[in-house]
């Protein structure tokens, strides 16, 4: 069973005929897993995931699909598209790649969450923890020419932490976010 609003109805496929892109370069730790569920939990599919038409592997979406399944969905929607496989493999590194080049605009996220007022428990179930969301409504942040942050008038220290493999990291982030301290990740 699948949760995907009527436009996209005729785009579903069964699941068990598609195939995880064995070369997916961008890996799906289990909170992100998890966000990916609440997201289709809560909205359904509003988006359909993209696979290769002559060999229905899946290039854009091995997350969201990875997700239905654990929910115990048996269909999706998906859009079918003609590529070479180079084609299709330059299209699945730069979707995953433009989607974190992207930055949050502080206030106008803070804004956006402030506004569902009591409904802003739904961006519990969209990946931020209770901390980013406290953080995020207490803050004011200023961004300086440098890119380092400072918080009103006090001084801000930043420290450079080198993790092992990106579970690490993220093990780290989660911790260094549970104790209030705003982190980012780098890579380098």
């Amino acid at each position: 069973m699948s949760s995907v609003p009527e436009n996209l109805q005729h785009l579903l496929h069964p699941i068990a005929d598609l195939h995880p892109d064995p070369a997916n370069a961008r890996v799906h730790n289990q909170k992100n897993l998890d966000a990916i569920k609440s997201s289709l939990a809560q909205f359904g599919q509003v988006k359909p995931i993209v696979a290769r038409k002559e060999t229905n592997v899946v290039i854009a979406g091995n997350g969201t699909m990875e997700a239905a399944v654990e929910l115990g969905w048996s269909e999706i929607a998906v859009v079918f598209v003609a590529m070479s496989m180079s084609e299709a493999t330059a299209f699945a590194i730069a979707d995953n790649r433009t989607s974190e080049l992207g930055d949050w605009d502080k206030d106008t996220l803070s804004s956006l969450v402030e506004s569902l007022g009591d409904e802003k428990d739904l961006m519990l179930s969209m990946g931020f923890t209770r901390v980013e969301l406290d953080n995020l409504m207490s803050e004011h942040e200023e961004e300086n020419d440098d890119g380092s942050s400072q918080l009103g008038d006090g001084l801000v220290y930043q420290v450079v932490v080198t993790a092992k493999d990106e579970g690490h990291q993220m093990e780290l982030l989660g911790r260094l976010q549970a104790e209030g301290l705003e982190c980012r990740a780098l890579i380098s």
